[in-house]
């Protein structure tokens, strides 16, 4: 989570569904918060099953992304994040495996 100044990780494998009792369902679930996200899909069917968390107001870049080429036709498949980082963002390989590492870890 965002905000102007600060970045805020929440390791859920750790912290399990207290950090959802302790007021991170109210963020996921607040209409007047947007949330950002690379194919969201699986975040959020892991939300409402594993913590009875729906979320709302989500922009996910990888639906972004499918409409921006939908001129061109659509493809048979959605870019990854990288190959968004790399195509809209101009990174560099670099770059990209440093986002890369905090995605997997």
């Amino acid at each position: 989570i965002a905000t102007d100044t600060k970045i805020y990780i929440f390791d859920i494998l750790v912290m399990k569904s207290e950090a959802f009792d302790a007021g991170l369902r109210e963020t996921f679930e607040n209409e007047n918060i947007k949330k950002i996200i690379h194919d969201c899909r699986f975040i959020a069917d892991m939300l409402r099953h594993q913590y009875s968390t729906e979320m709302k107001n989500v922009f996910d870049t990888q639906v972004a992304k499918a409409f921006t080429v939908k001129s061109v036709g659509l493809s048979r498949y959605v870019q990854n994040l990288t190959n968004c980082l790399r195509g809209q963002l101009c990174l560099t390989d670099d770059q990209v495996f440093k986002v890369q590492d905090y995605e997997y870890k």
